[in-house]
């Protein structure tokens, strides 16, 4: 709500200050401007110089408002009411304060005191000669009140004469919500009362003149409600290019293409959601479409991987609960099993499941033998480890994961020596580049690492500086701190520096990184 006043300073006393006068007035300005933090400075300065005048209470309440601290706001609007029954800025502020606070019954008895002032100012046979901009002022505040009392009733559920209010609203100019939240209100009070087609009318009216995602997405299931599919897929698929937030016109996308038959299109939608957020997508209504349709009982896989990448071990369990039955030869939605149980901390059953997948056909052993084998060095049992991944590796001599995982077996035993010489023998298996962090990245950082700790410096540096370049963006921290370490241990303290300035850029709490720095730091001062 832009706050305007009827004269330049409503309430102000004759005894102000012209500082203070002239606080309030940048004040004001900044207020309508919506530079809520400077208004709020201007206000508490006008505020220390006249703290017992009501516009400047006023002002300041309304600053406090607009930033969000109503508990702030409300003795401010109530001691300017009560030094001046008639400052309309703290009877409006009292108003909205009670509303936005959930008490209607407070807020519709200031919303009346609000009407009074301004319905005394309409009738008073002098209105026709007030400056254009005090009629448009008090013709706001009706507004306002007409505004006001309508969410009061649509909150009360009473969406009929919540529609009536606002329809009065829009019959006077209000400069401070504009008629555009209004119109959307009306808009709203059609849709849930099920006057679906009128909804869809009023947010295409609005939708017109400019975007809006809330309304966008309304507009969409005003049409879906009213059967309007053809209609309905277009608004959720323009939401959905242009929003911000794609998740729920992706959500309606799903039912609109649906209710045409459009099967392969709904379940593509539907694809796209569990990649992006499982939880917006596992509802109700989702679940009884994938129950009704043949050959989307396998979603299940697409909600358990993305519930997995989420870090929701125990919800990727529920989830393979109910697909894993329907899909019995899907070994990688059972190892998502057997690595959830892991993390969930089924140590036991996880680890049988590393072994029933490795022995029981399905799977590939070599493959599933790997998992087993970082499943036991994530548990730190480095001797049944060394054996699964030296299994792996005779079944498959040119499997790099299983080389790398030996090479790990001997880094973590701190054996640097033996580590180095694992990792070699994988270089040549590994790929020229990775999209993320998994084996072959691990195989490089621990590599850089063991030539750090076996004091081969230079050797560290390339492989780290090989490192960096191996993902498209430089996203590891832990890459730039390698390579920050290696450049201290060749005294290039310089190029250090830069190196650990990335890694903390990337993650401000890397702990090597700031152990590099203060490093840097302490040689910087013994110089």
């Amino acid at each position: 709500m832009m706050i305007m006043v009827l004269v330049a300073a409503v309430g102000m006393t004759a005894c102000v200050t012209a500082k203070s006068s002239q606080n309030y007035e940048m004040g004001l300005t900044a207020l309508k401007q919506k530079q809520y933090e400077r208004a709020h400075q201007l206000a508490l300065a006008a505020y220390a110089e006249t703290p017992g005048d009501p516009g400047v209470m006023s002002l300041l309440g309304w600053t406090y408002f607009k930033n969000g601290q109503t508990d702030q706001a409300l003795p401010l609007f109530q001691s300017a009411y009560e030094r001046n029954s008639q400052e309309i800025n703290a009877i409006q502020g009292l108003a909205w304060t009670e509303y936005t606070m959930g008490r209607g019954a407070e807020s519709k008895s200031w919303f009346e005191k609000q009407w009074a002032w301004a319905d005394k100012l309409r009738s008073d046979k002098a209105f026709k000669q007030f400056k254009p901009e005090d009629q448009r002022f008090i013709l706001s505040v009706a507004s306002d009140v007409q505004y006001g009392l309508g969410l009061l009733a649509k909150a009360a559920g009473d969406q009929k004469g919540a529609s009536a209010y606002f329809q009065k609203a829009l019959e006077t100019p209000n400069d401070f919500t504009g008629h555009q939240p209004i119109r959307a209100a009306i808009a709203d009070a059609y849709y849930y009362s099920g006057q679906y087609k009128e909804a869809a009318k009023e947010y295409r009216s609005i939708l017109a003149e400019g975007e809006d995602d809330a309304l966008q997405l309304r507009l969409g299931w005003s049409y879906q409600l009213s059967g309007d599919y053809v209609q309905a897929e277009k608004a959720f698929r323009q939401g959905k290019d242009r929003a911000r937030d794609s998740r729920p016109f992706l959500y309606g996308l799903v039912f609109a293409t649906y209710a045409q038959d459009k099967k392969n299109e709904a379940k593509s939608a539907l694809t796209d959601l569990i990649a992006i957020d499982p939880y917006s997508a596992d509802t109700a209504d989702i679940s009884a479409l994938i129950e009704k349709t043949p050959g989307w009982m396998s979603l299940g896989r697409n909600f358990a991987l993305s519930y997995f990448k989420w870090a929701d071990y125990g919800q990727t369990l529920r989830t393979l609960g109910w697909y894993l039955p329907t899909a019995e030869q899907d070994c990688p939605s059972r190892l998502l099993g057997a690595w959830s149980n892991l993390y969930y901390g089924y140590v036991q059953a996880a680890l049988d499941q590393f072994e029933a997948l490795a022995s029981g056909g399905r799977c590939r052993a070599d493959e599933m033998l790997l998992n087993q084998g970082d499943a036991l060095i994530y548990l730190g049992r480095l001797d049944e480890a060394e054996k699964a991944f030296a299994k792996a590796n005779k079944s498959n001599s040119r499997n790099g994961a299983a080389l790398a995982g030996l090479g790990s077996v001997a880094y973590y035993r701190e054996d640097y020596p033996e580590a180095i010489k694992r990792y070699q023998d994988c270089l040549s298996l590994l790929p020229a580049r990775e999209q993320t962090f998994s084996w072959p990245s691990v195989a490089l950082y621990n590599l850089g690492w063991s030539y750090i700790r076996t004091g081969r410096y230079q050797e560290a540096l390339t492989t780290f500086e090989k490192l960096k370049g191996y993902h498209p963006k430089p996203i590891y921290a832990s890459v730039f701190s390698g390579l920050g370490w290696s450049y201290l241990h060749l005294n290039r303290t310089e190029e250090a520096k830069r190196a650990f300035d990335e890694a903390l850029a990337l993650n401000p709490y890397d702990y090597s990184a700031q152990s590099g720095m203060a490093t840097v730091s302490f040689a910087g001062r013994g110089q």
